[in-house]
């Protein structure tokens, strides 16, 4: 069998997931998730990593923007040596989830590697038993490692997914592995109690020489005494910077100490800091004329208001573009914006993400909607950000994670016609 497009290799990546998802749902990874079956393949294929050539990241919140800073750090302080980088989910297509020195498989590379992989893969299938399954998050790790070791990386940079105790990278040794937060999040799956789950992500201390944890994972650990010896580097919450959302200034420094440690315990040269932001979730981007931040901000509880007092400060006519469905904190959201008296309109989304609804926002707040645009037309996003751009200094672009992709799209296209 022989794939030819990139469809046809993501169809088949999530097939042997898909023969079992409905008898699996619902229940908890460990009984049902069995990273051994993938990274028996990668050790069967002889493209595991070494233990100190890895850093690998996990976290309740903060992994992928952790992950990629982490990265861009070694990419430019490690000139003579590649840096291959793994995240999850993606940020634009499959594709976009590996990197080598910050450049991305081509889709060409993708469906060759993995016509590689497949005969791999089916010798393995033939002996699976009951519900065994190539997990798609297992599947796309293979497709990183092989093309990682074909292009010589020496440098791994690895995200974990939801968990760590059953996930396939949770399994692979690391000299540095970090832990961003705990917080009470695919309980059904790891939990049912924050315990439980803290427990299943401090796996990765076992199998790695550093553990490096955000405040929260320190407290967690503290309260439940899951960890106690001297390769634990604890960071504190102790940021004065407010040019940036606090949440990913916590997550730079997070960072950068994991850079720090990973180049000490490498013997390389002292990491090299850049300002440039670098999240699939936060970013600062430019128009003509315009400043323009996005940011998913979906709830009153996650606005850093000295992030929101220092844009007011430093632009005259800022203005709020949001895209908030009524199952979000619309209301509470909206009205915080309008008593500090910053300019906000809504948009709309439509189309299949349909449980994307909007009545609440369509009876009170219909004289700020200024459009219902389709959730992937790019066009439309375009021109509002420029009719904005126009009339505004600064654009605060802020909702679901939905709305962020498609404005991250429209910015990169902006920028490409």
């Amino acid at each position: 069998m022989i794939f030819i497009t990139f469809d046809e290799c993501l169809d088949d990546i999530y097939r042997s997931y898909m023969s079992v998802k409905y008898t699996i749902e619902g229940k908890k990874d460990s009984e049902v998730r069995d990273p051994q079956i993938i990274i028996s393949i990668a050790a069967e294929l002889q493209i595991l990593p070494k233990k100190i050539d890895t850093i690998k990241i996990t976290g309740s919140k903060g992994k992928g923007t952790v992950s990629r800073i982490v990265n861009n750090i070694l990419v430019d302080t490690i000139k003579n040596n590649r840096v291959g980088l793994l995240v999850s989910p993606e940020e634009f297509d499959h594709n976009d989830r590996m990197k080598i020195d910050n450049k991305e498989i081509s889709k060409e590379e993708f469906i060759r590697v993995y016509n590689l992989l497949k005969p791999t893969l089916l010798k393995h299938e033939e002996n699976f038993k009951n519900l065994d399954y190539l997990s798609p998050s297992g599947l796309f790790l293979l497709i990183a490692l092989y093309w990682f070791k074909e292009n010589s990386v020496k440098h791994y940079v690895l995200e974990l997914g939801r968990g760590a105790k059953y996930d396939e990278v949770g399994q692979i040794p690391s000299a540095i592995a970090v832990i961003t937060s705990i917080l009470d999040e695919h309980a059904s799956y790891l939990g049912p109690e924050i315990k439980d789950i803290a427990f299943n992500k401090f796996y990765v201390h076992t199998n790695s020489d550093i553990l490096i944890l955000g405040p929260i994972s320190s407290e967690v650990n503290q309260k439940y005494n899951i960890v106690d010896d001297e390769k634990l580097i604890h960071i504190d919450d102790n940021i004065d910077d407010i040019s940036k959302p606090h949440w990913y200034l916590l997550d730079e420094k997070i960072a950068i100490s994991a850079a720090f440690q990973y180049c000490e315990h490498n013997n390389l040269s002292t990491p090299k800091l850049s300002s440039k932001t670098v999240s699939s979730s936060f970013g600062i981007d430019y128009t003509s004329n315009t400043k323009v931040i996005y940011e998913p901000l979906v709830s009153r509880q996650s606005i850093d208001e000295n992030f929101i007092k220092n844009l007011v400060a430093n632009h005259k006519n800022l203005t709020v573009l949001a895209s908030l469905p009524d199952d979000k904190d619309v209301t509470e959201l909206i009205d915080f914006f309008k008593k500090q008296n910053i300019d906000i309109r809504l948009i709309i989304l439509s189309g299949t993400r349909g449980y994307l609804h909007y009545e609440i926002t369509n009876e009170i707040y219909k004289e700020i909607i200024i459009g219902d645009i389709f959730y992937q037309d790019i066009d439309s996003m375009v021109k509002i950000i420029d009719e904005f751009s126009l009339t505004s200094d600064a654009l605060y672009l802020v909702g679901t994670h939905t709305y962020i992709r498609l404005v991250k799209i429209a910015l990169k296209f902006n920028k490409e016609v």
